[in-house]
């Protein structure tokens, strides 16, 4: 977190095995902990490492995380293959 703006940053790791529907609602379940009344936060920033590349296309991903109250961003870094 970066307490003096108010912010967190949640970062997640899309591995090969990952179930990226998991993941995005770990993202869900854990914003209302992190932005409850007794936390000094207020915004979050998700950032997803997609290593197993399962996110082809993060638009929809992105969109849906955006329209919470609370997440300020989505980054989404695509993993690099390997042999690349």
């Amino acid at each position: 977190g970066i307490p003096d703006l108010r912010l967190l940053i949640e970062a997640k790791f899309i591995g090969a095995k990952t179930n990226v529907g998991e993941i995005q609602e770990g993202i869900l379940a854990d914003i209302p902990g992190y932005l409850s009344a007794s936390s000094s936060f207020e915004s979050v920033v998700v950032f997803v490492y997609d290593h197993g590349q399962k996110l082809r296309d993060a638009r929809k991903f992105i969109e849906d995380l955006r329209t919470v109250e609370g997440i300020v961003d989505v980054i989404v870094v695509p993993g690099i293959e390997a042999g690349a």
